[in-house]
């Protein structure tokens, strides 16, 4: 982005990289923010989400500033984690011809993603909605159940509809957390409909938690709880109930199951097995017939109504197969629904397939992380080159010539075991503590054993970041894939600006870790903070 400029340009490179070119600005003069400046349609309460592409290169302070009419807010958002999801920036009163907006302004610690912004009214907030289908003409109590949160709404709406009216009950979700907590007694009919309890999220002291609701005839004992699934489609369903254990809990709570073939009574310890889908049993049920599940507590203790599940026990798709894959990814059975091996591929570490039993007549063409085998030529396409697992190696010189190595054909170092290559360019490794195998080795040669000085630990991970953004920015000015113009704007020379500019921070950070002490980076980083910006390939 050049100065002056204030839109936002999302490119598709084509490589699984989206680039926002407006602001992923390096230049030494600040340009202008990214701003949306939404149509408010009326003063009113709006709830301001934003997105962005995650990569590990984006900043994690990324500041958003939303200008409202009790001012100005600024929030800080890590654009390296939950990419491509919407992100509440918070709740705001906006109002039409205020100038009422939203700047990302270019001062972070990494790259910026300007993608999209969302406001939405209060009022179209999301709504929680139980329906209530009670088995005789009776009063009902009505009982609500949250977690308890300091971050919980104060003022939580729910209302109930029953025979003649409906009735707005305020609660608040701070206290009272995993207690059936009374919301009121109202008339219900038999054979009435549209009864039901909702839910809105319309909060703005905090977050409204929909947890659960039950209700009971008026006179019964509040010691039992009464579940009424839907059932979709007639046929046989596994029941599984779920709880929290506790030595305070019932030996012996008693689940009451209305199927079609009668009653069932099962009795179960909820002192253990908690936190996990316990097997009630298998019986048959029908749309509409009145089936429902009834936990009734016992005198030997605590009784936790907390959840049910029904699982239908048909066959599985008969297509419906698995890939089970190595440490690297590298694919080594299928099974199917039934889990028999139908596709058994062994092979060398480098690849050359040693033998392969195909019994269900299913294939895959994946190989290697990036890569898909060529039954023709027996090569595996690997994106920017092919592969030959007879050879071990790629059958292209690597596009960087010897700046890559003096083995301009090997495959990810030799050690195809932890190492991987999905396009063809670079390898890549998990690496302990940030750096390369030979520092790791070095670095427990002097620290105890898992103990990379923290002070240490981040500025290896920056440097490792650092490094790689300059071999992704290289290979790909050296690919011109979308042969950009040699100058202008989003040109090669544009690009080869910010090759340098990343060069420049490189260097800095390496001086920094010299100068603390810090000096087991990966030994690579000068090489690639000093060489010259590529220039496109000739086509």
């Amino acid at each position: 982005m050049t100065p002056g400029q204030s839109h936002v340009t999302l490119t598709d490179e084509g490589n699984g990289y989206v680039i926002a070119d407006a602001v992923q600005i390096t230049s030494v003069n600040a340009p202008p923010p990214a701003t949306w400046t939404p149509t408010i349609p009326q003063r009113d309460q709006y709830q301001v989400y934003t997105r962005w592409t995650g990569y590990p290169d984006r900043a994690t302070n990324a500041p958003y500033t939303v200008y409202h009419e009790g001012g100005s807010t600024t929030v800080l958002m890590n654009q390296q984690a939950t990419g491509s999801s919407w992100r509440l920036l918070g709740t705001f009163t906006m109002a039409p011809g205020q100038n009422h907006r939203v700047e990302l302004a270019d001062t972070a610690n990494g790259y910026l993603i300007a993608d999209a912004l969302r406001i939405v009214p209060v009022a179209a907030s999301k709504t929680a909605t139980w329906t209530l289908t009670p088995a005789q003409t009776a009063s009902y109590r009505v009982y609500a159940k949250w977690p308890a949160s300091a971050a919980n709404a104060t003022d939580a709406k729910y209302t109930v509809t029953y025979e003649g009216g409906s009735t707005t009950v305020t609660v608040n979700q701070r206290v009272s957390g995993g207690q059936w907590v009374l919301l009121g007694t109202y008339p219900f009919n038999a054979t009435g409909t549209g009864y039901k309890v909702d839910l809105a999220d319309t909060s703005l002291t905090g977050k409204v938690v929909a947890d659960a609701i039950y209700y009971v005839q008026d006179g019964a004992p509040v010691d039992s709880f009464t579940w009424t699934p839907t059932i979709s489609s007639a046929g046989e369903y596994q029941l599984y109930a779920r709880w929290t254990a506790s030595s305070a809990n019932s030996g012996a709570a008693q689940y009451t199951v209305v199927h079609d073939g009668g009653t069932s009574l099962v009795t179960v310890s909820q002192k253990q097995n908690g936190g996990q889908w316990n097997l009630l049993g298998t019986w048959d049920f029908t749309p509409g017939a009145g089936h429902q599940v009834t936990l009734t507590a016992s005198s030997d203790g605590n009784v936790v109504a907390d959840a049910i599940k029904l699982v239908g026990t048909g066959p599985a798709p008969a297509d419906l197969v698995y890939l089970h894959s190595d440490q690297i990814g590298l694919p080594q059975k299928i099974t199917d629904a039934t889990q028999t091996v139908v596709w058994d591929r062994l092979q060398d570490p480098f690849g050359r397939q040693v033998s392969l039993t195909n019994s269900g007549g299913i294939d895959t063409v994946l190989r290697f992380p990036g890569q898909q085998a060529d039954p023709d030529t027996g090569f595996s396409y690997n994106y920017f080159r092919d592969y030959d697992p007879t050879l071990g190696r790629y059958i292209q010189a690597d596009p960087i010539g010897l700046a890559g190595g003096i083995n301009r054909y090997v495959y990810v170092g030799g050690n195809p075991i932890t190492r991987i290559d999905p396009r063809g360019l670079i390898d890549w490794e998990e690496l302990a503590c940030g750096l390369d195998p030979q520092g790791c080795i070095m670095q427990k040669l002097t620290q105890p054993e898992n103990s990379c000085p923290d002070e240490c630990q981040k500025r290896y991970e920056a440097i490792n970041k650092l490094v790689n953004e300059l071999k992704r920015r290289y290979y790909e000015i050296l690919a011109d894939k979308r042969e950009l113009p040699a100058s202008g704007p989003n040109s090669v020379q544009g690009h080869k600006q910010q090759f340098e500019n990343k060069q420049t921070q490189l260097r800095n950070m390496l001086n920094d870790a010299d100068s603390a002490g810090c000096s087991l980076y990966n030994p690579d980083a000068w090489n690639w903070a000093t060489r010259p910006a590529p220039s496109p390939v000739p086509k």
